[in-house]
Parts: structure tokens; sequence; C-alpha cells
């Protein structure tokens, strides 16, 4: 059952380097970032269809897409300088403990 986390883990890491790769090509004119965009997604696909197998769909999708928009966000805050406030902060935690909150609720 754990290895299916880990592949799920691995699903979000690809995804937000996936996105990662979206935003710098949108600024560059080089498509080396836009292949990286879909090699990316499509190892991030990958993964979750094998984590999928072992974790419920509504859990493993909303872990899978909480993290991925809260680690984007936070590469966002630091890499691409875009803002930061305290609600922006509140509601990003609030994300994180619903993935927590699910992690602990699945069997």
């Amino acid at each position: 059952m754990m290895k299916y986390w880990i592949f799920l883990i691995f699903a979000v890491v690809f995804e937000a380097l996936a996105a990662f790769s979206l935003k710098i090509s949108t600024s560059t004119s080089n498509h080396f970032y836009t292949a990286l965009y879909g090699i990316f997604f499509i190892i991030s696909l990958g993964m979750f269809l094998i984590a999928s197998k072992g974790i419920p769909l509504s859990i493993g999708y909303a872990i899978w897409a909480g993290l991925g928009l809260s680690i984007v966000s936070i590469i966002g805050i630091f890499v691409f300088k875009e803002e930061l406030s305290l609600a922006k902060i509140v509601f990003l935690l609030m994300i994180i403990l619903g993935v927590i909150g699910l992690k602990l609720i699945s069997k």
C-alpha cells in the first residue's frame, strides 16, 4: 500500500515540474521547456495512474491537485516573485491541512 503513496508523491512532483516548465516556456522562444512540460506531465499522469490502483480516486486526485497547486504557488512566490499575502498563506495552509486530513482518513 505504501508504494502507491510513493507513486502519488512522484506524480505531484512531476506535475509541479510540468507547471514550472510551462511557465518558463511562455517567456522564451526556446521549445525545450515546452517539450519538458509534455514529458513531465506524461510522467506525472503515468505515476498517478499507478497510484490510483491502490489509492481511492477521490483521495488521490485531491492530494495530487492540492499538493501540486501548493508547490506551484510556492515556486511562483520564490522563483517568479509573485505576490505574497497573508490570505494566500492562510489558504495554502488550508489546502495542505486538507491534504494531510485526507491522508489520515484514507485506509
